[in-house]
């Protein structure tokens, strides 16, 4: 490899080296968002905010939506770092980040790391609302069912609030005769 070729290979590595750099930060800085808006979701939830749960969920779709940006750039340094180079699987973030010269190496492993502890706990967080909205849509389930069968005074609801089929006739009549 000449003197120059060698030099463009080290500004081209410095470039990539830089760009996914430039990725693991700002995937660190939307995974944050996600568990920090998360966290709002499960609270709002926890309170039957529902002017925040809706907050919420437009910021969450804002922040996928980031989310798949950064995805697209990540692929795009993927293809870069890895041409010439016939791998069975895309290699994870940190693979990527072990075959970066130093002074990158070391930052982009840490970034890595963070990204991957900080989406792991996105994923607990969102399992727990989850959770939470499940039981909170059956609690909400069982009152209305509650509801409907006092409301109903012709018996036309079962126990579980639900009208069932040849249950009861309802016979009604009204006498408009003065």
């Amino acid at each position: 490899m000449t003197k120059i070729s060698a030099e463009v290979q080290d500004a081209r590595d410095a470039a990539l080296a830089q760009e996914l750099e430039r990725v693991l930060e700002g995937m660190l800085r939307v995974q944050t968002q996600l568990l920090e808006v998360t966290r709002r979701h499960r609270s709002a939830i926890a309170r039957a905010d529902c002017v925040e749960i809706g907050a919420c969920v437009r910021t969450h779709g804002e922040l996928l939506v980031a989310v798949q940006e950064l995805e697209h750039r990540r692929r795009a340094v993927v293809g870069q770092l890895t041409s010439g180079t016939k791998a069975s699987r895309t290699p994870t973030l940190t693979e990527l980040a072990e075959r970066l010269a130093e002074p990158w190496r070391d930052r982009a492993m840490g970034l890595a790391k963070q990204l991957r502890e900080t989406v792991i706990r996105v994923g607990e967080e969102q399992r727990t609302v989850r959770l939470a909205t499940e039981s909170l849509l059956a609690h909400m389930d069982g009152l209305v069912r509650q509801i409907a069968k006092k409301l109903s005074h012709a018996g036309t609801y079962s126990a579980r609030g639900v009208v069932e089929a040849g249950r009861q006739q309802v016979a009604s009549g009204l006498d408009i005769a003065g």
